[in-house]
């Protein structure tokens, strides 16, 4: 049976698991993450799970269940191979970089409630919701194995990674960041928006000028996983077109701080 004492690490934990998770998906102001819970939750909403074990300075597995719409766009993405290990790799590396000094080991598909009656069987385990709009759309559940670790998980945890401390990119993490050079995102450039009735989508016929939100030759914008990377000019490389960079968001970030 797990301690009161022995959860305490693990619940504090998640919260920061899932939000790294939906930071991933490019999804961070649509998910919010629910209140930790060491219960198995009700994953009947879920339509397919990963387990990824993992080792290091605690070891254990993580099982991330999604439902099937998630499941869909992740593997219909062109710059995710369709194979659900892989569409989620980049959410489930995320989420372990949370967790501290762990490297995954091995993944495997599993029926959701399978993967996570096998979570809560492990010595300390806990559970958090991802919801949109009061609907659970996903569930990371983590475990650590008994005798992973002696003080909890959180002892393993660097203190800049923690809830409550002003985030940080620290030596360690710099090096777990480079096990994530070969993951593939999905990058898409923006010229412009356009806001249209249902009559006007109607109306849209071959030859049909949709105006946008943007001057012509103004800077076209790069988005990652739905995140704003860059601002660029098109141009055209070979036949095909392309975005020459003008200037990275990151840095005005940088010179912000």
């Amino acid at each position: 049976m797990t301690t009161a004492s022995a959860t305490i690490p693990l619940t504090s934990q998640l919260p920061a698991a899932a939000t790294a998770i939906a930071q991933a998906w490019g999804l961070a102001d649509a998910l919010t993450a629910g209140d930790p819970t060491t219960a198995l939750p009700d994953l009947v909403f879920a339509a397919q799970s990963v387990l990824v074990q993992f080792s290091g300075s605690v070891s254990g597995e993580l099982v991330l269940a999604v439902d099937a719409e998630i499941a869909q766009q992740l593997m219909d993405s062109p710059a995710a191979p369709a194979d659900l290990i892989a569409a989620l790799a980049p959410a489930t590396t995320a989420a372990l970089m949370t967790l501290g000094e762990v490297t995954p080991t091995n993944s495997q598909v599993l029926d959701p409630t399978t993967a996570g009656q096998r979570i809560m069987a492990l010595g300390e385990a806990a559970a958090v919701s991802l919801i949109d709009d009061g609907e659970v759309r996903a569930v990371v559940l983590i475990g650590a194995s008994a005798g992973g670790t002696g003080d909890g998980l959180a002892a393993s945890i660097p203190a800049q990674q923690r809830i409550g401390h002003v985030p940080g990119i620290s030596a360690r993490t710099a090096d777990r960041l480079d096990l994530l050079r070969g993951v593939q995102m999905q990058a898409t450039v923006e010229l412009g928006r356009a806001s249209m009735t249902i009559n006007d989508l109607l109306a849209l016929r071959s030859g049909t000028i949709v105006e946008l939100d943007r001057a012509a030759g103004a800077p076209a914008d790069l988005y990652v996983n739905g995140r704003l990377i860059a601002h660029g000019e098109v141009v055209v490389v070979d036949e095909n077109y392309g975005l020459r960079i003008l200037k990275v968001v990151a840095d005005d970030i940088a010179a912000a701080r």
